[in-house]
């Protein structure tokens, strides 16, 4: 068995394991894996599990120690915060000799160190775990080796059959990934047993299942790659077979489709519309078409398919290709700024009566009307957007799916925000807050903590956001945002950090994404040295090396540099700004910035707090220590040019006049001097002194050099 194949299958056994609710081969080709190449998460603990593949002939004394090492090495700067609670050697080596099984308990004492178990699985333990799974042995062994390892006999058509209608139990949870793989087991048992007919269809359902699973989360171009390769090696082998002209074409749109080749996918689809009378297959081609003029960005090209449409509609029987096309048709009409308070209503209607007439599931109506959401927030059309999520609310609602249900309420909560409906948005909050109290209730503490820690971060944006929006129209009442706001954002990451064994997956972008703005919201306050210590947070190690997240560390940065320098730390900002142009994580732009900001504070910053230590000051101090009316003398003496100048340059009828420039010229220096005198007698509060000087009160020129130097 190749290396590759040996990872699957071991992936394939871990996502079966009691405990595990979901597994993954971990890291690309030719990508530090440290040490691992499967991770498993642990149903309702948060922790991790992990597997090192090793599909070796022959164990050698010293490989379980190096084997361990290439995890244990990474132990504190990768795993540790992961909570792995065992770590598994699949190995297909035979372990059974003294000596290797003294090496074994050698690891297992020294992963129990570190709070790890440590198991070995060698073919007599795989054996076991694949005994009860026919599909895995098959997919993975072949067919010949279901018999000999599971006792069971006339796997065949019938499983493939079997696995087509657990793969679509798979799609109706929207779990591609699994129902590919349902798929391709089926394809593989069909073409054993020579079954045409349900090989052509399990390769037509992989391909399709593989194109969801791409478009269902954003992968890095080697993933993208892999999975497309999958889907042209299933439309390659369709050629070869008898499949109808108007199926093959429709599977070559919708692959060309999802690689962007518009042109070809458009080209595609007419000929699949054209070459069948089959409605289902039509409205399918006519999907495509209308997602291709998307990619084309001619949507108002798209709008001529209408009459085609609607005689399609009245003849679909399956109630998901009738919803799929309408979404799609909705979708066009926003692109091209042509969609009707009519539109969005008959779209809200046909969902009810698909779901009424039990023809579309929940769960599907939800996957569809949560695209069009986003195709509406996207345009902006935030009023759209609120009716459309009140749709989709309503059916997780009715789901009683918490989770969904609380994510939508929070969502209508910051649309009715940006609306400037602000009772509505707290109605929502509360609606979501009650449904996060169901989770809990429930016993699902995992799904608990990551909603609750997203909806008081939620609640958070939304103070801020109010107070950015109230600022000019009721200062007070912004006031009282920003200070709800830094509240929530600091109980989210109080909670955050309170419940981090209960949170799934790497949160650490999450936490950091809070950290920042919390730190805003401090500063909002003027808490800006408290501000430094959030940004400071926020950019950890982790975020700045993981350039999908790299944006918020440099963010961070930089806002902690502003929130230093004026928060009175021009030192520390000017050292943080050398380590930004240092760092090789920067881009170009980030370290020219740097460089200047360095440079402005180098020459109007630093220059005026050396100032300060310089004898001019100390003349200026000792004026003020020495004299009755040393204060009153040397702040006359710095305000002499300014009334000198105003009586010079006196305001003209319509005017304007060079106050703001004499103002700026005689601040460079004036109000340096102003400030080291103050600081000389601090037992006079700034705001007892009078509104004006009398110039008369001393007749001399103060010590200190020109104001305008």
């Amino acid at each position: 068995m190749a290396d590759d194949a040996f990872e699957e299958m071991c992936c394939a056994l871990l996502a079966k394991e009691p405990d595990i609710t979901s597994a993954d081969l971990f890291g690309r080709p030719r990508e530090p894996q440290f040490g691992i190449d499967v991770i498993g998460d642990i149903e309702g603990d948060g922790g991790i599990v992990v597997i090192s593949c090793k599909c070796y002939t022959t164990i050698k004394r010293g490989d379980l120690s190096t084997w361990s090492g290439d995890f244990l090495n990474h132990w504190e700067a990768r795993w540790q915060e992961r909570r792995v609670r065992r770590f598994v050697l699949a190995t297909a080596a035979d372990v059974k000799s003294s000596a290797r099984q003294t090496e074994i308990e050698v690891e297992k004492r020294r992963f129990a160190d570190f709070g790890v178990g440590y198991e070995i699985w060698p073919p007599r333990r795989l054996l076991e775990k694949l005994r009860p799974y026919p599909g895995i042995v098959a997919y993975y062994l072949g067919t010949e080796w279901v018999l000999r390892v599971c006792g069971v006999s006339g796997f065949s058509a019938a499983n493939s059959k079997l696995l087509l209608e657990e793969r679509w139990t798979h799609c109706q949870a929207c779990e591609f990934k699994e129902a590919a793989e349902c798929a391709e087991e089926a394809a593989r048992l069909a073409r054993d047993v020579n079954d045409k007919k349900t090989l052509i269809n399990a390769l037509r359902c992989a391909a399709r299942d593989l194109g969801d699973l791409l478009i269902s989360k954003r992968r890095d171009d080697i993933e993208t790659g892999q999975i497309a390769a999958r889907i042209a090696s299933h439309l390659a082998q369709l050629e070869t077979l008898d499949v109808p002209e108007a199926d093959l074409a429709l599977e070559k749109a919708l692959f060309a489709r999802l690689e962007k080749r518009a042109s070809d996918a458009l080209k595609f689809a007419e000929s699949a519309e054209t070459k069948t009378d089959d409605p289902e297959t039509v409205a399918e081609a006519l999907v495509v078409q209308l997602q291709a003029h998307w990619q084309l960005e001619t949507p108002e090209v798209g709008l001529t398919l209408k009459e085609r449409i609607n005689e399609v509609t009245v003849n679909l029987e399956r109630g998901d290709s009738e919803l799929v096309l309408q979404a799609s048709w909705l979708r066009t009409l926003c692109k091209a700024s042509k969609s009707s308070d009519e539109d969005i209503q008959s779209f809200v209607t046909l969902v009810r009566k698909l779901i009424a007439d039990d023809r579309v599931s929940l769960a599907r109506a939800l996957v569809l009307v949560d695209e069009v959401v986003s195709e509406f927030g996207r345009a902006d059309d935030l009023s759209v957007a609120r009716v459309l999520l009140e749709l989709a609310l309503e059916l997780a609602t009715s789901m009683r799916e918490p989770m969904r249900a609380a994510t939508i309420a929070i969502q209508i909560a910051e649309v009715e925000t940006e609306l400037g409906n602000e009772p509505e948005a707290g109605k929502h909050l509360g609606v979501a807050d009650k449904w996060i109290d169901n989770l809990k209730s429930s016993g699902d503490k995992k799904g608990w903590v990551h909603r609750k820690a997203t909806a008081l971060a939620t609640r958070g944006r939304i103070e801020a956001r109010l107070a950015e929006k109230t600022e000019h129209s009721d200062y007070e009442r912004s006031i009282r945002h920003r200070r709800a706001a830094y509240d929530t954002l600091k109980e989210a990451l109080e909670f955050v950090n309170a419940h981090e064994a209960d949170l799934v997956g790497d949160f650490g972008p999450f936490r950091a994404d809070l950290s920042l703005r919390l730190g805003e919201a401090a500063v909002a306050l003027g808490r800006r040295l408290e501000a430094a210590g959030h940004f400071r947070y926020a950019r950890t190690d982790q975020i700045l090396a993981d350039e999908r997240f790299r944006d918020i560390g440099m963010r961070a940065s930089m806002r902690e540099v502003d929130a230093l320098l004026f928060g009175g730390k021009p030192v520390e900002a000017r050292a943080l700004l050398g380590d930004i142009v240092a760092a090789t994580w920067v881009t170009e732009g980030v370290r020219a910035d740097a460089r200047k900001n360095i440079g402005w504070i180098n020459e109007h910053v630093t220059s005026v707090t050396e100032w300060f230590e310089s004898e001019a000051a100390e003349d200026i101090r000792k004026t003020v220590g020495s004299e009755p009316e040393g204060l009153r003398c040397v702040v006359a003496d710095q305000m002499r040019p300014l009334v000198e100048w105003f009586r010079e340059f006196p305001p003209k009828d319509g005017a304007g006049h060079a106050y703001s420039e004499l103002f700026d010229i005689w601040g460079r220096g004036g109000f340096s001097r102003i400030v080291a005198a103050v600081r000389a007698d601090p037992s006079i509060p700034y705001r007892s002194m009078p509104h004006a000087l009398p110039i008369s009160v001393c007749g001399r020129v103060s010590s200190a050099p020109s104001t305008t130097q």
